[in-house]
């Protein structure tokens, strides 16, 4: 509540709401992200995965991608157990891009100050171009004698903006989130189709926490059951998984 009211440093309160196919085209999500904007303040929109595949959306944003492969934690696929804040990390090479931007004619999503382009770092790991508004592009490179995850922030006039960006080479990409230099509220919506609460377990321990201090979220919601209900999962193994969750 203080950090809502602007009552604790930085003015800016970041919720992380993960869940299934409820909100993966961010429908009760971004519903809540304009309540709480229009009674808080617009801090941005907030994290968007480079691709989500099928079905994912972000409302109140304008987003694009192409030509990626994806590691999908609901998958368990991924032997590094890296899988981003949002729990789908696009790997890309030559050619691969996304695209994301402002929007008009609403009332939040209308104004960018900077984007955060998170990534894995490693060896022999490619860079990532990065343009704004069509201008000269800049190289992020993203190799690194040893495995460990990397933010880059590109800061621009709070305003109107695109940003698009291409795989210069092998990468790794988790996302990009679009946030301003103003008082508010950024609300990420991380849905995951068909996933279950359970299937979360699979980050590794470090990598997440890394992720969680790199966002700097101060609160988190864990929204999932419907496809355990599905499953038909004991109520006793539903808690017990939940918990190890939490």
């Amino acid at each position: 509540i203080d950090s809502l009211q602007g009552k604790t440093k930085g003015h800016i309160t970041r919720i992380a709401h993960w869940g299934d196919s409820a909100i993966v085209a961010d429908g009760m999500t971004s519903a809540i992200r304009r309540l709480l904007q229009d009674s808080f303040g617009d801090a941005g929109h907030g994290f968007v995965l480079v691709d989500g595949g099928k079905s994912y959306a972000h409302q109140d944003v304008r987003h694009r991608a192409g030509t990626w492969n994806l590691v999908r934690i609901i998958n368990r696929q991924d032997k590094l157990k890296r899988y981003g804040f949002g729990g789908i990390a696009a790997k890309g090479y030559g050619g691969a891009w996304a695209s994301f931007g402002t929007v008009e004619d609403s009332p939040v999503g209308g104004k960018v100050s900077r984007f955060e382009v998170y990534h894995m770092k490693g060896p022999k790991k490619g860079k990532i171009s990065l343009s704004v508004d069509g201008e000269e592009p800049i190289l992020v490179d993203t190799a690194a004698e040893s495995v460990t995850d990397g933010v880059f922030s590109l800061k621009v006039p709070d305003g109107a903006h695109r940003l698009k960006l291409r795989a210069k080479g092998p990468v790794r990409l988790y996302g990009v989130a679009l946030e301003r230099d103003a008082p508010g509220v950024v609300y990420d919506s991380l849905g995951l189709l068909g996933a279950r609460g359970s299937r979360l377990l699979d980050y590794g321990d470090e990598h997440l926490a890394l992720q969680f201090k790199q966002r700097e979220v101060k609160l988190f919601i864990l929204m999932f059951g419907g496809n355990a209900l599905k499953d038909r999962t004991s109520l006793e193994t539903y808690r017990g998984t939940f918990t190890s969750l939490v």
